[in-house]
């Protein structure tokens, strides 16, 4: 973790052998300015994003801003429906843990619900704004009449899974699901009928047009056909032929679609059974299909959205490389296309070639750490699956984008002069010459963990991690020279107090220290065999923690000083801090807790805040009086903080 701090550090010590410090616990709040967030606050900290649950997505609809006409009215995830341009003022999401998502200003902001129960939901209907339903684990039925805010369950009679659902134009509501399930419901929605002769198939997607033909697709190339709004299923034995585990289905005017594993996509006409293969380029599992008109279609998949404009003559890719399945999508007819996934992610492609990343609404993913790039004020957070974070308002909202291949990426950091570094698994790292408008990647020649990365005031770039990883770039990242330190334990922190002072901390204790600007390193005595975690230096003193509440302070950064070990009630494990004014030093770690560590000529001060006991915190940062924490699924700041 990197520790830059804009101030100059004066510890004044009175140091008589051994520094003794008093840890005091302090559970009260801190004290911070409100800074208008929603999100609770704990300690004066606010979570800013990933306060809100995030599931895996499964399902999405939108409703426009204007009723549909009668030929319209359904708006469900994977039916057909055709739609003037207007703009889309409602949107549904929903997923596991039984949480629904729902928008009423054009995506701007969100509310989530929970329905009874909190099983996962695989599909999803609305009628209109008011009256959906959503369905999933166990085989209950979700009904709202106020548009997503509170849910009653419903019996259907089956216990099997429900994973896909769509009203047939003469009014019945149709759900499919495990075992060869197809229920029926009568008009009022609260009769249900079970169908048979669907075998015992895992079925995966229904789907009607407004004249009443309709497929029911499923596992091994299983599906059925109707031409009667579902009154009488016919199994299709041309596209049972192909055994390919279908996903989705659509239906528009005259063609039927199908997708499924392997980038398989088949279409037939309405009045046979006749079916040709559609080929993508891709071997991605394709997950859904939905045609918004006749002519403008989706097809969405693993790390894939492919577009339709001209009835499924010519598709076009419009977004590749994503590290997450996309497993829903729905649009408009005009130019906006919708699509969401694992971990609570939502994109958006507008037409114009840009693509918004989501998850617009929280993180969903674990940040590893946090910089800043003081010359353009802009904040970064790097995290799993090749996510990155920006913020050019000191926090108040998130942009996103999304390196590859994506692997964890594990740290940043900034020159002085605006250039940027990230660092993840297996030797990977990215550079920036541009503010992070473009990242160009690399591998080193040490396939390891990349910890941590630190530049030098001359510009050195340096790297530890995994195994003994330690190298050094002078040409700014493009080629790199290994140290030997005959170590093979895993490095975790770097502090580069001048280009001949550089710190590194590890595994079992270890600190090595380099007086020559890192030609060679050495082995300081620590006292200890616990893990250190996160390392900062300057010309008056080294401060490290790590395993088990461990922090150690040596105010002499001179070859063989001695450090004072201070183990602190509670046994946290810390993974980051930072210095942030000349008797401050804030450090954070599992369980959520953060740790105020305060010293002065007579004593030492410890306050404790506990975030989360759910949230374990891996980054820190102070940027303009404001500190920031990133973890599991979260980041959180506190302004104004002391």
């Amino acid at each position: 973790m990197r520790l830059q701090p804009k101030t100059d550090l004066r510890y004044r010590f009175i140091y008589t052998g051994h520094l003794f410090i008093l840890i005091l616990f302090n559970l009260a709040s801190i004290g911070c300015e409100n800074i208008g967030l929603e999100h609770a606050s704990r300690g004066g900290w606010h979570i800013v994003q990933g306060e809100n649950p995030l599931p895996h997505f499964r399902a999405m609809c939108y409703l426009p801003d204007q009723p549909f006409s009668k030929h319209d009215e359904k708006g469900p995830i994977g039916t057909q429906r055709g739609a003037k341009p207007h703009h889309v003022s409602h949107m549904f999401v929903a997923g596991f843990d039984g949480i629904v998502y729902r928008s009423s200003d054009g995506f701007q902001t969100w509310q989530y619900s929970q329905v009874p129960g909190g099983e996962r939901l695989y599909a999803l209907h609305f009628d209109n704004k008011q009256k959906g339903y959503v369905a999933g684990w166990g085989g209950r039925l979700n009904r709202t009449l106020d548009g997503g805010r509170t849910w009653q369950a419903i019996d259907t009679g089956s216990t099997q899974r429900i994973t896909g659902m769509d009203r047939a134009p003469d009014g019945h509501l149709f759900l499919i699901g495990d075992g060869g399930t197809v229920i029926r419901t009568a008009s009022n929605d609260r009769q249900f009928e079970q169908l048979s002769g669907f075998q015992d198939q895992g079925l995966r997607a229904i789907a009607f047009n407004a004249d009443g033909h309709g497929l029911i697709v499923g596992y091994r190339g299983a599906a059925w056909a109707t031409h009667d709004s579902g009154k009488n299923w016919d199994e299709l034995s041309g596209l049972k032929g192909f055994g390919s585990d279908m996903y989705s289905c659509a239906v528009n005017s005259t063609t039927a679609w199908v997708v499924g594993a392997f980038g398989h996509v088949f279409k037939a006409n309405l009045e046979d059974d006749k079916w040709s293969q559609v080929d993508l380029q891709t071997r991605a599992y394709l997950r859904h299909i939905t045609f918004i008109s006749d002519r403008i279609g989706i097809i969405t998949g693993y790390g894939t959205v492919f577009r339709t404009v001209d009835a499924g003559a010519t598709w076009q890719q419009i977004i590749s490389g994503v590290p997450y399945q996309l497993l829903a999508s729905t649009g408009d007819s005009g130019s906006e296309v919708w699509t969401c996934g694992e971990y609570g992610c939502l994109y958006c492609w507008d037409g114009a070639g840009n693509t918004r990343r989501g998850p617009v609404l929280g993180i969903g993913v674990t940040i590893f750490d946090l910089a800043s790039d003081d010359r353009n004020s802009t904040l970064w957070a790097v995290a799993e699956k090749g996510t990155v974070f920006h913020s050019r308002d000191q926090g108040q909202s998130w942009g996103n984008t999304a390196l590859t291949p994506p692997i964890d990426l594990l740290t940043v950091t900034f020159s002085s002069d605006g250039l940027g570094y990230i660092g993840g698994r297996n030797g990977h790292y990215w550079s920036t010459q541009d503010g992070g408008s473009t990242w160009h990647h690399q591998q080193l020649p040490a396939k390891d963990d990349i910890n941590d990365l630190a530049v030098s005031p001359t510009g050195t770039v340096w790297a530890c991690g995994r195994n003994g990883l330690l190298c050094k770039s002078s040409d700014r990242g493009i080629s790199w020279h290994s140290i030997p330190i005959n170590f093979d334990r895993a490095l975790r922190s770097l502090s580069i107090v001048h280009d001949d002072c550089i710190w590194v901390v590890g595994e079992n204790g270890l600190i090595l220290q380099s007086m020559n600007d890192g030609n060679f390193f050495f082995g300081n005595y620590s006292g200890t065999s616990l893990d250190l975690n996160a390392v900062y230096g300057n010309d008056r003193m080294i401060i490290t923690a790590g395993q088990s509440g461990a922090v150690l302070l040596n105010i002499s950064s001179g070859q063989g000083s001695s450090w004072d070990l201070v183990q602190c009630p509670g046994g946290v494990t810390f993974h980051a801090l930072t210095v942030v004014s000349d008797q401050i030093t804030w450090l954070a770690g599992d369980g959520g807790q953060l740790v105020s560590l305060r010293l002065d000529r007579q004593s030492g001060h410890c306050q404790r805040v506990t975030i989360s006991p759910f949230r374990d915190l891996h980054a820190l940062l102070e940027s303009e009086n404001t500190l920031f924490a990133g973890g599991s699924n979260s980041i959180i700041v506190k302004k104004r903080f002391q």
